[in-house]
């Protein structure tokens, strides 16, 4: 997705406090994150969530509404049956409220 910008969304406490990337620097990041939460089922998003699905990670997209909402709807359901072939984990219908930082190490 070339030229995509990142979206971070201003109304989820929490986030602007929490250890979060985004498409301008994750391919930045020095350490495979185990697991990862993306948020949104835009072009963008997908895009990582695919990426780092190859690279080893276990991730989970969180969405609104269908992916790529404001495309088509064939194709965002053979792109979504590709992406969870390739590992991808989607919840839909979430509404995002707050996002808790847990210390490194700790278990839930």
């Amino acid at each position: 997705a070339t030229g995509g910008r990142p979206n971070v969304p201003s109304n989820i406490l929490g986030l602007a406090e929490a250890p979060y990337t985004t498409n301008l620097d994750l391919f930045n990041l020095q350490i495979l994150p185990e697991r990862m939460v993306v948020l949104g089922a835009g072009i963008v998003a997908l895009e990582m969530a695919q990426a780092f699905a190859a690279f080893g990670s276990e991730v989970t997209v969180l969405q609104r509404s269908r992916l790529l909402s404001k495309g088509d709807g064939e194709a965002a359901t053979v792109l979504k049956a590709a992406l969870e072939e390739d590992g991808v984990t989607f919840l839909s219908g979430v509404e995002v409220g707050e996002v808790v930082t847990k210390s490194r190490g700790s278990r839930p």
